[in-house]
């Protein structure tokens, strides 16, 4: 049976919830960078999320925008139970996070692969309970040809480029049919072509098995062309500038569509940048 054929029941709305959010860090530094520039002192505490609400509906694609040190993947951390100490409620299908899930997949910047398995080993990790082996080779071998991997089960990672391994971990992380899949930056280090194909390798599997995504990144034309809804960070301590569902049509072009490209420029101006330069 294909992927196409399954049918999954009706998505939820508020499917993640984040009310109140508010995150600190204790500052750990005892001489200022700067003896000019006015910085916490140590043992004071840095806020860095300050009253966060966002609303995630069920099989969306969520990405979220900022500048850089705003928070977007302490949020991701939080939402994926990585970081448990701050204030405010967080709850994924009704349940309260108070933890890591092994139904919530988290794909990293860095490489995850462990070098001295084989890509099919590496895409297994998540099924070692299935005590088929043949069903086993047969669901790694499927995600494998989903993100056109086929044959090569037995490679390392060494002898993969870098936008093959990428492939090889976004198949291992959607081999365990997630309930969400927590991304950051995962294009990060991708020459341009890669990155591209990557994007649709993503958004391939999306349609396919309308699982959760939430995407933490810098591009805003990934945004645009990725998201259902995008989520636009300030500076620090972070609030939500922006939180909008998109309704565009995919596939998505936003040289021929004038009411995405608008959003694009109004994005850029609200991220400080002027698209024009």
């Amino acid at each position: 049976m294909s992927f196409a054929d399954t049918k999954s029941p009706a998505p939820r709305e508020g499917f993640i919830r984040v009310r109140n959010l508010r995150k600190a860090y204790q500052e750990r530094r005892k001489a200022r960078r700067d003896p000019e520039y006015p910085s916490p002192r140590y043992g004071e505490d840095i806020l860095i999320l300050d009253g966060v609400d966002i609303d995630i509906d069920e099989g969306e694609i969520v990405c979220i925008l900022g500048p850089s040190g705003c928070g977007k993947s302490t949020l991701l951390r939080i939402i994926a139970g990585f970081d448990t100490s701050y204030t405010g409620e967080v709850s994924i299908a009704g349940r309260k996070v108070a933890g890591p899930s092994p139904h919530h997949i988290f794909v990293f910047q860095q490489s995850g692969l462990l070098d001295w398995m084989t890509v099919g080993g590496n895409v297994g990790l998540g099924l070692r309970r299935m005590k088929d082996k043949a069903a086993k080779r047969e669901k790694v071998a499927e995600y494998l040809e989903l993100v056109d991997l086929a044959g090569f089960e037995d490679h390392y990672p060494f002898q993969l480029s870098g936008g093959m391994q990428r492939r090889v971990e976004l198949a291992r992380a959607m081999a365990v049919s997630p309930e969400v899949l927590f991304m950051d930056e995962p294009f990060t280090g991708l020459d341009f072509l890669t990155h591209m194909r990557m994007r649709e390798e993503v958004l391939n599997l999306h349609e396919y098995l309308r699982k959760t995504i939430v995407m933490v990144t810098h591009d805003i034309e990934d945004a645009l062309i990725m998201g259902d809804r995008i989520v636009i960070f300030g500076n620090r301590p972070t609030r939500v500038k922006l939180a909008r569902k998109l309704e565009f049509p995919r596939p998505r072009d936003v040289s021929s569509d004038p009411d995405l490209a608008e959003l694009r420029r109004q994005v850029y101006l609200m991220m400080g940048v002027h698209y024009a330069l």
